[in-house]
């Protein structure tokens, strides 16, 4: 069930944030974007985030600059390698891990997961939407030990 990575490339790794400012030059509409993923971590995520699809870490990192304890994935290993860089820039040594929405594994289990942006519409069949959901679902922590938030 593994999807085709549409980012395997290093140039269009490199170039993702190029792309994202000259896109958004013109007509902004991710006002409060950032603010919004970052009220969710501090509402739901207590025992850690994982940014699913994190791309090259905007969401992730601004989450790690603001105190939550988060970690990323994403398909393309090389989106995941400038997440990297970039968080080692920051002074940031985080847990970003490539890996397939329907079918990746941590060391660990959330208390909240997040796909910002349109990662989620890359999957483009209901079995492959299921796959990852109930895979998500996977990697947290059981409700049913923690208490509502």
């Amino acid at each position: 069930m593994k999807q085709k990575d549409l980012h395997d490339f290093k140039d269009v790794a490199q170039n993702y944030d190029l792309y994202l400012d000259v896109m958004y030059q013109k007509e902004d509409n991710h006002e409060g974007f950032l603010d919004f993923y970052l009220d969710f971590a501090r509402k739901y995520g207590k025992d850690g985030v994982i940014d699913i699809a994190c791309g090259t870490g905007a969401v992730l990192l601004y989450l790690a600059e603001n105190g939550i304890n988060a970690d990323g994935t994403d398909l393309s290993e090389e989106m995941c390698n400038v997440a990297e860089e970039k968080a080692k820039a920051k002074g940031f040594n985080l847990n970003i891990f490539p890996a397939d929405m329907t079918e990746f594994r941590s060391n660990k289990k959330y208390s909240c997961a997040i796909i910002a942006r349109s990662g989620f519409m890359h999957l483009t069949t209901p079995k492959l939407q299921r796959a990852a959901l109930l895979n998500i679902r996977e990697n947290l922590v059981d409700a049913d030990e923690h208490k509502r938030y």
